[in-house]
């Protein structure tokens, strides 16, 4: 019997719709990094609302497979999610954690999603 060695989440989204959320496969996963790393050579000089569509960016590529109609129309996509919600996805998606990484800590304080 086979063993899954990662998390599977289901995930309610703003909008009601419900999406399965799982690891990304590699290809997926390499593009939510360059977005990221992207995040992460700006963050000094990026705005909040920057630093926010870059997370847009990367939750959009973590969930174009599962629901590609909402991923491709922008409003439809902000009108469905919420920061702590995007944060979930990504943990789950691409393994990253608010508590590993001093630039995304930093990213999530500046709309106030945690307090340093």
């Amino acid at each position: 019997m086979a063993t899954a060695v990662y998390e599977v989440l289901e995930v309610l989204l703003q909008d009601g719709t419900e999406v399965t959320v799982r690891p990304l496969d590699l290809k997926r996963l390499r593009k939510v990094m360059v977005v990221i790393d992207n995040m992460n050579k700006d963050s000094a000089a990026a705005t909040e609302l920057e630093s926010l569509e870059y997370l847009i960016e990367a939750t959009k590529i973590s969930l174009e497979k599962q629901l590609p109609e909402l991923v491709v129309d922008d409003e439809k996509f902000e009108d469905a999610l919420d920061l702590p919600t995007m944060w979930k996805i990504l943990e789950i998606t691409a393994g990253l954690s608010l508590g590993n990484n001093p630039n995304l800590l930093g990213e999530a304080a500046l709309p106030g999603l945690i307090s340093n």
